[in-house]
């Protein structure tokens, strides 16, 4: 039965030193210190490594200060309010705990912290199960137990198997983790405005507004207020405002909460 390791994964690097890499046979042939054994190869179903969204959720920022006395000119921006799209991404990772290198006499492996490591099959040796890791792109194969830690032996694979050196190399420093990690990103869209209230001018005797309303692609509908000159209070779609001084060029008002 397939199985693989989420978990804590432990990458135990092998000494298969003996081989021309050119030529796989060569271990058959010449070198006897060797086991193979039957590999579980995974599929990208098995172990997804694309980044998924996790989830997404839209900010309003309003673009103005409430409760003191601000002003506009003659056609110019009152109040607007601004979304943001705030979305989130994640991946999973499997990723090395720390600096090390695994060698043996003719072979070494170099695993930087925070490298990651995509697994490619699972093999059951002794009742026990272990990831298989490339170590790099010569062909060298990595064992990781189902805790996490690096195994000291190199394998390769021949003819659809793990080819499975009995030689042992040494992880230095020892202890050679690898473990699952969550890599998050957050992408934030460019702010869309939502509407905007412009100071139109007084005309016969009422202040005038425009409001715009304003749609994913900001596309605008346009829509004209009229309060009596002298109304020191109005309400333009829910947006509160205390009315201080009107001139022709420009108005003074401020927010209310």
């Amino acid at each position: 039965m397939k199985k693989i390791f989420l978990s804590a994964l432990a990458l135990t690097v092998g000494a298969c030193g003996l081989f021309n890499r050119n030529s796989s046979d060569y271990w058959l042939n010449h070198v006897r210190n060797y086991q193979t054994y039957p590999v579980q190869y995974y599929t990208a179903e098995d172990f997804d490594t694309s980044e998924k969204m996790t989830g997404s959720e839209e900010i309003a920022v309003h673009t103005f200060k409430r409760n003191i006395v601000v002003s506009a000119q003659l056609g110019q921006r009152m109040v607007d309010s601004e979304t943001f799209k705030v979305s989130k991404f994640s991946k999973n990772l499997i990723v090395a705990q720390q600096d090390a290198d695994i060698s043996n006499t003719s072979n070494e492996v170099h695993v930087t912290k925070g490298q990651n490591f995509i697994p490619v099959g699972a093999v059951e040796i002794d009742e026990k199960f272990y990831t298989l890791v490339r170590g790099d792109n010569l062909g060298t194969i990595l064992l990781v137990d189902e805790d996490g830690y690096v195994q000291n032996v190199f394998g390769m694979f021949y003819k659809g198997d793990l080819l499975l050196s009995k030689a042992y190399a040494s992880i230095n420093p020892e202890g050679l983790r690898i473990a699952p990690m969550d890599s998050v990103r957050t992408e934030v869209d460019a702010p869309k405005r939502n509407f905007e209230i412009i100071y139109n001018g007084v005309h016969d005797n009422m202040i005038e507004f425009i409001y715009n309303s304003l749609d994913e692609a900001e596309n605008k509908q346009s829509q004209k207020y009229v309060v009596p000159y002298g109304q020191q209070v109005i309400d333009i779609v829910g947006v509160k405002m205390q009315i201080t001084g009107v001139y022709p060029d420009r108005i003074e008002y401020m927010l209310l909460d």
